[in-house]
């Protein structure tokens, strides 16, 4: 994610610059990264050292990759279960706890193995 004085910029034909309303993103990414790390917390080894959760488009996003972050750093299990505490009560949406969609990304997210290319996208 680009800080907002970064993002691209589009130059309209009367050459006025207008910056797009919103940097790029994969959300899609974000999640399958995040259900992979939740599945298989030996991907915080590969991936921990440089991807930042300010990286993430997705605050929430971001704030589980920390919250899975610093358990797998401690030694501990990042899963939806183990995280819960840390998002006890607060919802991700109109229809789910945090708890829940954490569940959930972990069980849609494909392709646990490519959890390297997915931080790429996310980073870039």
């Amino acid at each position: 994610m680009q800080p907002a004085d970064q993002q691209k910029r589009e130059v309209e034909p009367a050459g006025r610059v207008v910056a797009f309303s919103q940097a790029p993103h994969n959300l899609e990414a974000e999640q399958s990264l995040l259900g992979a790390l939740l599945r298989d917390n030996r991907i915080a080894d590969d991936i921990g050292g440089w991807l930042k959760p300010a990286h993430f488009y997705d605050a929430l996003h971001g704030r589980i990759y920390e919250a899975a972050l610093g358990l797998c750093q401690a030694g501990r299990a990042a899963t939806p279960v183990s995280l819960a505490p840390y998002f006890a009560g607060e919802m991700a949406d109109a229809t789910q706890t945090v708890a829940q969609y954490m569940a959930h990304i972990c069980v849609v997210a494909p392709f646990w193995n490519a959890a390297g290319e997915y931080a790429r996208l996310v980073f870039e």
